[in-house]
């Protein structure tokens, strides 16, 4: 049997097991992945990946079905495949520390919080906050999902999730709220891992790797241009984003890297947020 029909959807010559004519590689085009991909976004790294662009989760539902070779999936949805997929080494999004778009916002004191609003748009981050919520804290809130408008979620719940650039929106103003990456390093003393490099076992090349990892070695030389970049279509700061990018987030996949993802995958498996706990598999 041959292993692209195994492994892939967009097989080339099922005969003799060639790599698909036509690979995909996906992404989010959200802030924190714009280093990774800038050599992809601005044609300066040999590849011959069609590029897509997709909401992180869908990245993931994409690669279980075969659509795409690889892709820049939330580190949680390693824990839910059903097949083998390799990462890429060396790379990888994290903070050991704050993590300016992951914020949890409260009306009163913490202790009071009886229920939370959730950004609609978080899905690690629920169950980050869950994790925290239960382990940290000893509390368990009903969670209600909301559009990410905070005023709104704090007229229906005690406190409100807000992540991406929903909660850097309101980074400058006085609210109480709490950094998840910073209570996250209190409780471990681990890093977070937001996302990584993950695809088809079968279909990446040597050279694929290579490219991958050049489209970042040139995105962390352009920092600045990038936060600028972004910048013209939000409502920030350009500093804010770059400060983020710069002081705020690590973009090596090393040993301590690991270790936070194996402990935030202990805690999701212990609280149920997933069925096992799997083992790491590398290009």
């Amino acid at each position: 049997m041959d292993l692209d029909s195994l492994f892939s959807k967009t097989s080339k010559n099922k005969a003799n097991g060639d790599i698909p004519e036509s690979r995909i590689l996906s992404y989010d085009r959200i802030l924190v992945n714009l280093p990774l991909v800038y050599g992809f976004d601005h044609s300066l790294c040999q590849h011959d990946f069609v590029l897509a662009n997709d909401p992180g989760i869908q990245v993931a539902h994409r690669l279980r079905e075969g659509e795409i070779e690889i892709g820049l999936i939330p580190a949680v949805e390693y824990a839910r495949r059903k097949e083998i997929w390799n990462i890429v080494p060396g790379l990888a999004i994290s903070a050991a520390g704050a993590l300016k778009n992951v914020q949890l916002y409260f009306k009163k004191g913490l202790k009071e919080i009886s229920s939370v609003a959730i950004d609609k748009n978080a899905t690690q981050e629920e169950i980050l906050l869950k994790i925290l919520m239960r382990e940290k804290y000893t509390m368990s809130p009903d969670y209600i999902r909301m559009q990410p408008e905070l005023d709104a979620m704090l007229l229906k719940a005690d406190a409100a999730l807000l992540v991406g650039d929903a909660a850097l929106k309101y980074h400058s103003s006085n609210r109480n709220r709490l950094d998840l990456g910073e209570e996250w390093y209190d409780m471990t003393s681990l890093p977070y891992v937001l996302s990584f490099w993950a695809g088809r076992q079968f279909t990446i090349r040597t050279a694929d790797v290579a490219s991958i990892k050049k489209s970042y070695e040139l995105g962390a030389r352009n920092l600045m241009p990038i936060s600028k970049k972004y910048a013209e279509d939000h409502s920030e700061h350009w500093g804010l984003y770059h400060d983020m990018l710069t002081k705020d987030l690590s973009y090596t996949f090393n040993e301590d890297v690991k270790d936070g993802l194996i402990e935030f995958y202990n805690y999701a498996f212990y609280f149920g947020h997933i069925a096992h706990i799997p083992d790491f598999h590398y290009y």
